[in-house]
């Protein structure tokens, strides 16, 4: 399943980076991580922030967990990224 979280995250247009995981964790970044990590918590999904970590500026950790439980993160995730995006643009 963290192979599969992993694919899904590299596709997104909103992830710039996906960092190597070989543990049940996959950090990546994201634009306004911060945000998003406020916005998906209040959604009900629990992600870590890890912007304040060294070399971690827009970064998030995401545990992997069942099918279900990780395509409601990735849904989350690509809805969340995206409105920010575009509310960036206007």
């Amino acid at each position: 399943e963290r192979e599969r979280v992993m694919q899904e995250l590299e596709a997104m247009p909103t992830v710039s980076k996906v960092f190597p995981s070989s543990t049940n964790f996959v950090m990546f970044r994201t634009p306004n991580a911060k945000q998003v990590y406020l916005d998906i918590a209040e959604a009900g999904v629990v992600i870590r922030y890890r912007g304040n970590c060294d070399h971690c500026e827009d970064c998030l950790r995401a545990t992997v967990g069942t099918r279900a439980e990780n395509d409601k993160m990735l849904a989350l995730l690509e809805s969340i990224t995206k409105r920010l995006r575009n509310a960036a643009r206007t």
